[in-house]
Order: C-alpha cells, then structure tokens, then sequence
C-alpha cells in the first residue's frame, strides 16, 4: 500500500492529450488527431475568427483572434508589445467614452531610470460636475507630502486638512513630540479633548489628570527596565456647553524617560531569541535588538485637531542610523523558518536568501554612493463654479544616483534602465491615452526565470522554468486593436529550440507523445483543432497500431493511409517570423522592430490551456 501511495504522490498534474474525435494515418506515418469540440461564443461576444498554431520543429507559435463585443462602445485603441530576453516594452493609445460627470481631467506621467538618473512624476487634475455629488462630502482639502531618505538620516513631513460640509462633533486637539539627546527621551504632549461620564473623575482635578497620565505613559520605562519622570506643565478642566460630554480638558505635559535603550534592545533580542518563527543565536538577536536601539530619533511628532467640519493631521519624523536598524530588520525577516518543497524540512529556496542579500547590498551601496532619494506627494480638493476640482502631483527624486549605480555594479547588481510616459485628456467627449514603458536589463528574462527556478526548485513548475530557458526563447509579440465594436488579438513567439522544452513537458506529464505542431481554427462553421504526431506509427500501420496510440479511443474514428482525401492546415512559419521581425535563417533581428511588451510564457501558457485542456 505504501508503494501505492508513492506512486499517487509522484503522479503530474499537467495536462495529457485528450481523446480525439478523430485520427489520419499519412504517408509517412505521422498521425493527425482532430478535435472537434462543441464551443460557445464568450459572453462578452462572438468569435468571427480564430486561428493558432504551434511548430516545435521550427520553434514558433502563432495565434490571431477577432471577436465581436455584444455591447456597441465607442471604444478604439492599439497596442504593441514584444519581450526579448534583455527587454521588455510596450506602447499603445486608447480612446474611450467620457464619464457625463467629467468636466475635465488631464494626466502626465513620465519615469526615467537610467545610469546617470532616476526619477519620476506624477501630475493628475479632474473637474467633476455638481451632478456627481461631491461638493456636498468634501468641501475643500490639502495634502502635502515629503520623505527625504538619505544614506544616515531620514526625514518626513505632512500635513492633511479638509472641511466638510457636516459637523465632526466636540472640537478636540492632540499633539506628541518625542526627541532624543545623551541622557533620553523626552514626550511633549498636550490634549484639548471633552471628558465623558465615566472618566470624569480621571481629569477633572489637577492631582487626577498628573495620575492618569503618569499611568498613561510612564508605564513604557517600567515595561522596559528604566525610569520616568511626569511634569504636568499646564491644566484646565471646564464644563463642557453641550451634551456631548461632562467637561473638557485642557493639558500639556512632559515625560522624561532615561535607561529604556538597553531595556529595549534587550526586550527585542529576548523576543527574537526565544521565539520559534526566527531561527536565530543569542548573539544574533542581541546584535539586532542594540542596532534597532541605536536609532537616533532627533524628533518624531504628531497632532491632530477635529471640530466644526474640519480636521486637520499633520507629522513629523527626523532620525538618523536608521539603516543599521533597517539591516536588523531584514535579518530578522531572513531567519524566519519557512517549509517549503514537498517535504516540511527542505530548506529555503535559494533565492529567498538571495533576495535578502540583494536589499543587504542595496543598502550597503545606498551608504557608500551617499545616495539620497526624496519622494513628495501635493493634492487638493477645491469647489468651483461648475463643481468640484481634484489636483494631485507626485515626485520621486534623486542625488548620487549615479554613484550609487556605480557601487551597485561593484556588487555584481545590474540594476534596469526604464522609461515610462503616459499622457491622456479630455478631448470632447472622449477620454484620450497614449502611453509607452520600455525596461532593458543585461538577462533580464533569464533572471525572472532564474527567480522562478529558484523558489519551485525540482518540482514540475521549476523544471519546466529551466526547461523554458534552455529552449532558447527569442522573442514574443502581441498586438491588440479595439475599434468599431470588434476586438482584434495576435501574438507570436519563437525559440531556437523548443524541442527541450516539449522533451521535459513529455517526461513530466507521463505522456507518450508530444505533438509535433498544433493547429486550430475557428469559423463561423465550427472550431477544429490539428494535433500532429511526427512519426507515431509505419506508414503502412493497422487500425490496431493507431488505436494503442492514448489519445486514440474506442470513440476515435480512424482513417488509414489512403483511406480519406482531407488536407490538414500547417503553421505558416514564414509570416510568424515576419511578424515577429526575425530572420527566419539567421534568427537574427530584421529592421523594423517594433517597440512593445509581451509575455512568452503567457503565450505558451494560452496555446498549452487551449489546445490540450481536456474537453466538456
């Protein structure tokens, strides 16, 4: 029994040819199996055509797709897109029916990552119309937004404020600061907030509000091994004009906290140390919990205040050696015990180590090129004549960039160089967009297979990722047009050899044979798809021969050699190569290349899921 059960564990998931309604026996021996399955068109709309096919020998795919919406729209657009094993990129235009509440709206983005920079903006504006209902929500807001990340320090700042065009209740204020310098922390904290019922004896005298926030925020210095010391610096307590509450409170105090460091780096290496999910030493944990504690917080602030339909939130953050902490952190993340494979005790696929050593690096090279990254983020919410107008405008900014580029090379990291635009508007009544993205990278698709490999390890998944590369994969293309209702797809990719990658999807699926080619088409006659068998049987085989075939049933019917007068559809190679701009002798690329983005293994994930799903 046991060995029963080994044999069910070791069975393939993937997918084995189906049985055909029918089989040709050709001249040469090959076999045909043809399909002829029962098919609906799509709810979405009808299929006017479809044509895909598959060439192992040649090393091509090819699919071209045309379907009719059941909706009429407006809707035109294109888009191209290719992928190269050291490119990806893509461009397109859109054109759509506007929204009746737009009045107006622009978009421009725009990325360039490059040797020598990197950064990025944003910038969004929309007027919407009274009939929307905005203006009744949110009568006016501001946002402003900025992290500067440098090598040692970093420092944010933003501040959020709207009004309302309903009441936000008791008016109520709060703020913290907290700094640091040789001798601790210090909390500066004041409050302006309404005194309910059952807390009215906590803040109505002097001696009970000191109480209260002595046990409020003192306890952190006991938690933690060191002391506190609480000055309550002003305080007023009034009966409050509504019914909301008994009273309010008004206080502003201070909080002198010494010795919580080592208790805190001492709680956290406990923590780590003692706990199952991190797999680490003593040593270890206690080298996090002092790099955590060793954050110099020049000021971390907040505050906010709410009351008579407006609130208003703002914060502040300056600390320094922060990426020693950031370190710790990764560290921690990178002992994490985490089963994976088919057994419970394998260990970590490699690049789950790897990743971490990468952000390792990646940090190490951000201190040694002084890189500074700088990211701000302004909105606004305003009322105007016609209705109501949002803006918001995004930053993303660099310093040493190309000294951090540098350091990163010196570590063996290739970072992409990218280049992004987007642009669309309000022309009439038509939402207009065009866009591109082009991202290129030294192997960059072996990489992203690389990762794949690496974290299925040898489970079918990561042999057939392996496979994929070894295959030699040249280039895919897909472009896709909608326009006047009808939505048009085709799509192509070539390898050098993709007899590796059908040798192993054969071995681990179990079945007896691979196709040699695919070939399916759809008509408004019915939908028919070819599945070659390059030399299954002798020429001069018996039905007998050709029923010992899998894919060959008792339901199949079988034509022998010379028995039928049926010609089968082939792959036409020479236009997927012209399509997809490579030179069908050299495998060199051809002029004309177009610019795009496209997916091969999303290709061969359609063609596998199309042509070799087992039928309804």
């Amino acid at each position: 029994m046991a060995g029963v059960a080994g044999a069910q564990e070791d069975e393939s998931d993937l997918p084995t040819l189906p049985e055909a309604d029918s089989a040709y026996v050709t001249d040469d021996g090959d076999v045909v199996l043809a399909y002829e399955p029962d098919t609906e068109s799509p709810a979405s709309g009808t299929v006017e055509s479809a044509e895909f096919g598959l060439d192992v020998s040649e090393g091509v795919a090819h699919a071209l797709f045309v379907q009719n919406t059941t909706t009429p729209n407006n809707t035109t657009g294109t888009m191209t897109a290719v992928l190269e094993p050291d490119r990806i990129a893509m461009n397109g235009s859109l054109a759509a029916t506007s929204p009746e509440a737009l009045s107006s709206f622009s978009l421009d983005a725009n990325l360039v990552q490059s040797d020598t920079e990197s950064n990025a903006d944003v910038s969004v504006t929309a007027g919407v119309d009274e009939s929307a209902g905005l203006s009744g929500l949110v009568e006016s807001a501001d946002l402003s937004n900025e992290i500067r990340a440098g090598p040692d320090r970093l420092t944010a700042d933003g501040r959020l404020s709207f009004e309302t065009g309903f009441s936000a209740g008791s008016e109520r204020s709060q703020s913290f600061t907290v700094t640091e310098d040789e001798s601790g922390y210090t909390l500066d904290g004041s409050q302006t907030r309404p005194v309910s019922t059952y807390s009215t004896d906590r803040w109505s005298t002097r001696a009970a509000a000191e109480e209260t926030i002595d046990r409020q925020y003192a306890a952190l210095a006991t938690q933690l091994g060191g002391e506190a010391s609480v000055t309550l610096d002003s305080y007023s307590y009034t009966n409050a004009t509504d019914s909301i509450a008994d009273g309010v409170v008004d206080v502003e105090f201070t909080v002198e906290y010494t010795g919580i460091d080592e208790g805190l780096s001492q709680q956290i290496a406990t923590t780590l140390a003692s706990s199952q999910q991190y797999e680490l030493t003593q040593s270890e944990a206690e080298e996090i919990g002092e790099q955590v504690a060793d954050v110099q917080m020049n000021e971390i602030s907040v505050s906010t205040a709410t009351g008579s339909g407006a609130s208003e939130y703002s914060y502040a953050v300056d600390i320094e050696q922060y990426q020693q902490a950031l370190k710790a952190y990764y560290t921690a993340l990178q002992s994490v015990s985490m089963p994976t494979g088919t057994a419970g005790d394998a260990p970590p696929p490699v690049s789950y180590n790897a990743s971490f050593e990468r952000v390792q690096q990646t940090l190490d090279a951000q201190q040694e090129s002084g890189l500074v990254q700088t990211f701000t983020l302004d909105g606004s919410v305003s009322q105007i004549e016609s209705g109501t107008e949002l803006t918001l405008d995004g930053r993303y900014e660099t310093e040493n960039w190309a000294a951090h580029r540098q350091a990163l090379a010196n570590r063996g990291i290739e970072p992409s160089t990218t280049e992004m635009e987007l642009q669309a508007g309000l022309d009439g009544d038509e939402i207009t967009a065009d866009g591109s993205l082009t991202v290129e990278q030294d192997e960059l698709l072996s990489d992203m297979v690389g990762s794949v490999t690496n974290a299925t390890g040898d489970s079918d998944v990561g042999r057939l990722a392996r496979a994929f590369e070894d295959a030699g994969f040249q280039r895919a293309r897909t472009d896709i047009s909608v326009s006047d209702g009808q939505v048009q797809m085709e799509a192509g990719a070539s390898f050098r050899n993709m007899q590796q990658l059908a040798s192993v999807y054969q071995e681990l699926s179990g079945t007896e044979s691979f196709p040699s080619s695919v070939v399916g088409e759809q008509t408004d006659s019915g939908e028919t798809v070819y599945m070659r068998l390059s030399g299954a049987v002798e020429s001069d085989a018996a039905e007998s021969d050709v029923r010992a075939l899998a894919p060959v049933g008792e339901d199949t019917e079988v034509f022998l050699a010379g028995e039928y007068d049926r010609s089968f559809p082939s792959v036409e190679i020479e236009e997927t190569y012209e399509y997809l701009n490579i030179d069908q002798s050299t495998g060199t690329e051809t002029s004309g290349s177009t610019p795009g983005f496209g997916v091969a293994v999303a290709l061969a994930g359609l063609a596998g899921a199309a042509l070799l799903a087992r039928r309804e």
